[in-house]
């Protein structure tokens, strides 16, 4: 059933949908596109501080991405239109980059905050 159900959906695809190389704007899809991973590496830091129990680390890292990405965005809007979504993908490297290194830090204390304060 769900064989069929995705036959179905491919088939109907390029009967409503135009392929990629027809679509006008198409280099929208380069730039947003490819931020699927580095989207899921910071939901990952963020479920590393939620599972060690650090929700001001975890608020101040999401109000750290979503202040650049105000920011960033009406940057990449005033930028004109081939820009749209680097915004977005410049403020998530720079959140990444800002929890990997409080990530780092935080990891490097755990087991003394583990072993020598409780």
């Amino acid at each position: 059933m769900a064989v069929s159900g995705v036959i179905g959906l491919i088939g109907t695809s390029f009967t409503y949908f135009k392929p990629i190389h027809l679509v006008p704007g198409r280099h929208l899809f380069h730039g947003v596109g490819s931020l699927h991973s580095p989207q899921v590496v910071f939901l990952a830091i963020l479920n590393i501080y939620f599972y060690l129990d650090r929700r001001k680390r975890v608020l101040s890292l999401v109000m750290l991405f979503a202040g650049l990405n105000i920011v960033f965005s009406i940057l990449s809007i005033m930028a004109g239109l081939f820009f749209y979504g680097y915004g977005f993908a410049l403020s998530l490297v720079v959140a990444i980059f800002a929890g990997m290194l409080l990530l780092d830090r935080d990891l490097g204390i755990l087991e003394y905050e583990t072993f020598m304060l409780r």
